[in-house]
């Protein structure tokens, strides 16, 4: 990484906390080489050896092939065009019944759809994975890609959600490797 990229990073992020109200975000603050290194991390800090994270069909395939590498399971959540390919409490509680899991990794906007959602919709996810106990993963990688409204933060919601996002993706400096 460039000398000082990582100071730019940092008070990028800072200034992105207090606009959105997070003034207290930069304790936890932790740079990476890469998205890729961040989500590793969380994946080993967060979730039990073996644990069974749910991920969103259609999704990123690489959140599955990370996962099943570093042993953990993978529990899909079917999404259709007929919802809007948008992910709902409910598809997370029915979901969760059925396959006993207590993770979630997801992103808004979502990849491949596209689909970001909205903070009602990301209001209804935080609600559920909280009355759950479910870990929330969100990747919001994208959010600077994501031209329709301004993305909403799951930390715009609550504290208990570990958050992956990329400075060099934000703006357009994919092999620059901040993340």
């Amino acid at each position: 990484m460039p000398r000082g990229w990582t100071r730019c990073a940092m008070v990028w992020w800072t200034i992105t906390w207090i606009n959105m109200g997070l003034s207290g975000c930069r304790r936890h603050y932790l740079p990476f080489m890469g998205s890729s290194a961040g989500f590793i991390l969380a994946f080993y800090t967060a979730f039990r050896p073996g644990a069974r994270i749910a991920v969103i069909r259609p999704g990123y395939p690489a959140y599955v092939n990370t996962l099943l590498d570093l042993g953990f399971g993978v529990a899909e959540i079917p999404l259709s065009v007929a919802n809007g390919w948008l992910l709902t409490g409910a598809n997370i509680a029915s979901a969760f019944a059925r396959e006993l899991s207590a993770e979630l990794l997801f992103a808004s906007p979502a990849n491949p759809t596209g689909v970001a959602l909205d903070r009602v919709g990301l209001a209804d996810i935080v609600t559920t994975c909280e009355r759950l106990g479910i870990v929330l993963i969100s990747d919001e990688i994208c959010h600077g890609l994501d031209y329709r409204a301004p993305s909403v933060s799951a930390l715009e919601l609550t504290k208990n959600a570990i958050i992956i996002n990329s400075f060099s993706k934000r703006y357009c400096m994919t092999e620059w490797r901040i993340g």
